[in-house]
């Protein structure tokens, strides 16, 4: 895979996300059950979102996407401390990003506020969107790269188009408070995510990666 054709197939991907998104806005505000509906929205969206990489990668017989070859533990348990390491490394980003120092930084309290008050957004976060963001830009995009070029060429890009699908265009697009600091810290990460499917040869330790990245995140 060339460098231009997987920046199309990101701009392709993400437009097509997006537009499975307004699913939502179909929906008449006094449908019964519409506040649970709204709650299990990111949920259903990601669950849709899955089936619909998983089938398009079979269509297109990109069989090797969807390999889960069995890797060294000792991968999946770098895998493990790396997802978590990573958000407590993030400070350091911060202090890059905003070229200046604040030990508010530095500054992360345990809670479990957010699994309890919104489970299925955890679940969602946890569970499916590193699959499917692992599978896509990891078990599909890394891996065509992998075929042209070296490896710091292909994760680097990888890592860049992973970036992008976390530019917040919507609240660009209506007016509201935004930054680029998901952006600029899902490069690092992806790049480890890349790296981590490189080594071993295997979809899973990425994905149990950026599962405990979430999940750390969501706690702290």
């Amino acid at each position: 895979m060339k460098i231009f054709k997987a920046i199309l197939l990101t701009v392709a991907w993400i437009i097509i996300t997006q537009l499975i998104a307004l699913w939502l806005l179909l929906i008449p505000d006094e449908t019964t059950h519409f506040e649970n509906i709204i709650k299990a929205s990111d949920l259903i969206t990601r669950v849709v979102v899955l089936v619909l990489l998983i089938g398009l990668l079979l269509v297109f017989k990109q069989y090797d996407s969807l390999k889960f070859n069995r890797a060294s533990s000792i991968y999946y348990l770098a895998a493990i401390i790396l997802g978590i390491g990573f958000v407590f490394f993030q400070p350091i980003l911060a202090i890059i990003y905003h070229l200046d120092f604040s030990t508010d930084y530095f500054r992360r309290e345990f809670s479990m506020e957010l699994l309890s008050t919104y489970p299925l957004v955890v679940i969602s976060s946890v569970i499916l969107a590193p699959i499917t963001e692992e599978l896509f830009f990891r078990g599909f995009i890394l891996r065509g790269l992998l075929e042209n070029y070296g490896a710091v060429i292909a994760i680097l890009v990888s890592s860049l188009l992973f970036s992008s699908i976390h530019i917040p265009m919507d609240k660009m697009i209506f007016g509201y408070d935004w930054s680029f600091w998901q952006v600029f810290i899902t490069v690092f990460g992806g790049a480890v995510a890349g790296f981590l499917f490189y080594k071993s040869k295997s979809i899973i330790p990425p994905i149990l990666y950026h599962m405990f990245w979430n999940l750390t995140a969501a706690v702290t």
